[in-house]
Formats: C-alpha cells, sequence, structure tokens
C-alpha cells in the first residue's frame, strides 16, 4: 500500500508548534536542541508508551480518529509524518497515525526526528 506524506515545509517550527500543544510534557529545550528532519524508517524501530496504546484501543475517541486515518490512507489521502525523539525513536506525537499505519501493515513510514550525534 502506497502512502501518501504530506509535505511540511517549516519542520521545526511545525514540530515545535506540534509538541507544544500535543505534547506539553516533553521539555521545550529537549525539542529545540537539535535540528529536525524527515526520514523513512521501520515501523517496527518505533518504540511507544504500550500504556497509552492500551487507553487508545479503549477510548471511542481515539478508535475513531484511528479509523478516519486508515480510511484516510485507504483512499489516498495525505498523512502527516509522525514524530519521534531521540535514538531510539521515541513515539511523542501521532498514536492514532502509528495504530492505523499498523493495522494496514505498513513497513515503513516517514517520521521528523533529530539530528543527534
Amino acid at each position: 500500500m502506497n502512502i501518501v506524506w504530506k509535505h511540511v515545509y517549516e519542520i521545526e517550527d511545525f514540530v515545535k508548534t506540534t509538541l507544544s500543544e500535543e505534547a506539553d510534557d516533553i521539555p521545550q529545550e529537549l525539542v529545540i536542541k537539535h535540528s529536525w528532519y524527515t526520514e523513512m524508517v521501520p515501523l517496527e524501530r518505533i518504540k511507544v508508551n504500550q500504556q497509552m496504546i492500551e487507553n487508545h484501543d479503549k477510548n471511542p475517541i481515539h478508535i475513531k480518529r484511528r479509523d478516519g486515518f486508515i480510511a484516510t490512507i485507504k483512499n489516498n489521502g495525505e498523512l502527516l509524518p509522525l514524530i519521534v525523539l531521540g535514538g531510539d525513536l521515541f513515539l511523542v506525537d501521532g498514536y492514532a497515525r502509528y495504530r492505523a499505519l499498523k493495522y494496514l501493515g505498513i513497513e515503513q513510514v516517514k517520521v521528523f526526528r533529530q539530528l543527534v550525534n
């Protein structure tokens, strides 16, 4: 299945804004510490908060969001890349998209990640 990834022109601004709104528990100094870039990675390499996955899978609002992303993917709609932190690719934004991609068996996904040494 071919995913149509939405292009974001100002990645750093997008990530900073998204994480300040969606993941305010992540320290801002961590978000601005390194430059952000786009990369394709195997979905299986992304680390997730398993408790959050379990909570999302029980919550009707999150189930509806996941199913909306599944429909978007199947209809060749654009999907935003996932946002991950660190060398271990810890998912910090995009759990509904992640669950949709996993449900559809997608192996390679686009992420925004930091350039770390």
